[in-house]
């Protein structure tokens, strides 16, 4: 696979993961032991400071849909396959050990929704793995649910109901 170029992701700032163009039924990945040393060697670590093996290939869907497609495509190649997250885990369970393929679930996000219910008389939110505060308070001033100005932590005691 081809990829765009990007510079390697930085754990001082939000993972930017450079994404090959989807041909058929493809899941986004990096492939290769030069490739993955060069730049993304920090998803071969976790807060344990065990470190992995490079596997052959790391996995970064976007999708419940690409997530299923890298997990049937290590199947079908009868590859073992590690699931890592944010990598914050203490005991090395994303670290890529006894493992053939690994899947990020870095960019695995679904954008936060909001509901009124009229029958209870309350909001409820639903936000995917990863969602951060900010995304679900941006969220929010969209909908002009909470007012714009300075940033402060979001709470969403301050919901209230427009007509």
């Amino acid at each position: 696979m081809d990829l765009r170029e990007t510079p390697p992701p930085s754990m001082n700032n939000r993972l930017t993961i450079a994404y090959p163009d989807l041909r058929n039924d493809e899941c986004p990945a990096v492939e290769g032991d030069e490739a993955i040393r060069a730049g993304y060697s920090l998803f071969l670590v976790d807060e344990s400071r065990l470190s992995g093996k490079i596997p052959e290939r790391i996995y970064f869907p976007r999708t419940t849909r690409e997530t299923a497609l890298a997990v049937r495509e290590a199947l079908k190649h009868g590859k073992k396959l590690t699931v890592g997250g944010g990598r914050t885990g203490i005991v090395g369970g994303a670290v890529p050990v006894d493992t053939d393929h690994l899947l990020s679930t870095v960019n695995l996000k679904a954008e936060p929704t909001l509901m009124y219910h009229d029958e209870y008389g309350c909001w409820s939110l639903h936000v995917g793995a990863g969602t951060s505060l900010e995304e679900v308070s941006q969220k929010l001033r969209d909908l002009s649910l909470v007012p714009e100005g300075p940033s402060e932590p979001p709470s969403l005691s301050c919901l209230h109901r427009y007509p």
